[in-house]
């Protein structure tokens, strides 16, 4: 894969917490990581048809941040991996404490 996505079984390495959302193209859970911490993994909502410039544009926004230097505004990507038997693409960044509805940035423009 172009953003270097490990080919794993899945999230096997991070322990169920709780569903925090669901949006158009993903469920994203609470899980505790490898090193203890507690994250945030976006499971893809992947299926056979699912449209290939989605999957094109998600793996591109997974290149752009891989890339980024650590920054107070932005989410750090801290790991992606497909699941083997599903393709499911996850995303595990880390946890803020409350989203961007409850800190009020969304809905402004």
């Amino acid at each position: 894969m172009d953003a270097k996505v490990q080919d794993v079984a899945g999230p096997a390495d991070y322990t169920y917490v709780r569903r925090l959302a669901e949006g158009a193209y993903g469920i994203v859970f609470e899980c505790v990581g490898p090193s203890g911490a507690s994250v945030a993994v976006k499971a893809v909502k992947y299926h056979a048809d699912f449209p290939r410039r989605v999957l094109r544009l998600l793996f591109r926004e997974l290149a752009v941040l891989r890339t980024l230097p650590p920054h107070p505004c932005c989410v750090a990507l801290l790991d992606a991996f497909r699941g083997r038997g599903s393709g499911t693409p996850y995303l595990v960044f880390e946890l803020m404490d409350q989203s961007l509805e409850q800190v009020g940035w969304l809905g402004r423009g």
